[in-house]
């Protein structure tokens, strides 16, 4: 259907060529996008509802992170492409945990136990729900089956915020999440693997680029998992700043294609330029395409993503279009291939 009848007749056949890749085809019948970063912080805080249940705001860490993998999974079965969360708005629901541990032992012993006695239980306890909180979200995003038949495409973002209230609870969570990646899943064979999911995207900051900051431990440990696991992949904060006007936020865990420009070019600059300036003009137009095809659409059409806090709070009935305006959703376009292109146009590396 999308290739005969939706798409304008020059992109099915760009697409059935390999000049441009025109992803997830067979979702395209359906009035629903790809890839979104969730806004977690908003749903946990302020409740969301999930199969017409009210899910309130979590009391501790260990619900917070069943709720969390449960949004995920309504997500991604809502949606085509990828999610990717920000670990740090767990760091509040650690902290209640902390406390609700402290009363908790506090009303045990009373007063014939000293406060560092409380406060060691208390901790100790805490690190039980931490392991626990984390191997949650590693097993059920490895487990859990979504309506399209498949595994939560989950990027996780692990961000040690300078100026967040909860860094500490913060540095706590990321730690766990890299030793628990560094360890692996076992298979059915009892072996330990390296999950596909989810992917890791750790920042790099002043306080921890390994320069004396006081998480550096925490990157060292992420580098030692790297050279394990593949993940975390590595983002500059500064960087980041720099492109977008002082922000850092979670990218996608989205791979794209663009084929064959510079094997077609032998070489040749002057047939290069026209050609990339030719698929460039298709991409936008195939791009074009998905974003028309989401203008009118209601709330109703997914309302975990529309009326219950992923994406928005709208109206039963409302229509979606103001937020596929003015920067609040984007279109983009991916490629591969640097190294191959250079190496075919200029004999060098992309490097060089």
């Amino acid at each position: 259907l999308t290739r005969r009848l939706i798409l304008p007749e020059k992109i099915s056949k760009a697409h059935d060529e390999g000049a441009i890749h025109f992803h997830d085809a067979d979702y395209f019948v359906q009035p629903i996008f790809n890839c979104c970063l969730i806004n977690v912080g908003d749903m946990l805080d302020n409740g969301t509802v999930m199969n017409g249940k009210l899910i309130e705001s979590p009391k501790s860490f260990q619900v917070a992170c069943t709720v969390m993998t449960q949004i995920i999974a309504s997500v991604a079965s809502s949606q085509y492409g990828g999610q990717s969360v920000d670990i740090r708005h767990l760091g509040k629901y650690l902290r209640r945990s902390y406390e609700k541990f402290k009363l908790t032992i506090k009303a045990e012993v009373g007063d014939s136990v000293a406060d560092e006695v409380v406060e060691r239980l208390t901790k100790r306890r805490l690190q039980d729900e931490l392991r626990s909180g984390v191997q949650t979200i590693q097993y059920q995003i490895n487990t859990l089956m979504t309506t399209n038949g498949q595994s939560p495409f989950v990027t996780i973002f692990l961000n040690l915020q300078a100026d967040d209230e909860y860094l500490e609870e913060n540095a706590m969570i990321v730690e766990e999440i890299l030793r628990q990646r560094l360890e692996g899943i076992k298979n059915d064979k009892g072996v330990f693997v390296t999950p596909a999911f989810p992917k890791l995207v750790y920042v790099l900051d002043e306080h921890n680029c390994l320069k004396g900051g006081k998480y550096d431990y925490i990157t060292k440990l992420a580098v030692k998992c790297s050279a394990k696991r593949l993940y975390p992949d590595y983002i500059s904060a500064k960087k980041m700043r720099e492109n977008y006007e002082g922000n850092v936020f979670a990218p996608m865990g989205c791979r794209s294609f663009l084929a064959q420009v510079a094997i077609l070019a032998h070489g040749d600059e002057e047939k290069f330029w026209p050609l990339l300036d030719e698929r460039f003009q298709l991409c936008y137009e195939a791009l074009t395409c998905r974003h028309n095809s989401l203008k009118g659409i209601r709330s109703d059409v997914s309302p975990v993503h529309w009326q219950y806090g992923a994406i928005a709070r709208l109206e039963k009935g409302e229509v979606i279009d103001k937020y596929l305006e003015k920067g609040y959703s984007t279109i983009s376009l991916g490629y591969i291939g640097l190294y191959e292109m250079t190496k075919l146009m200029k004999d060098v590396s992309h490097t060089t």
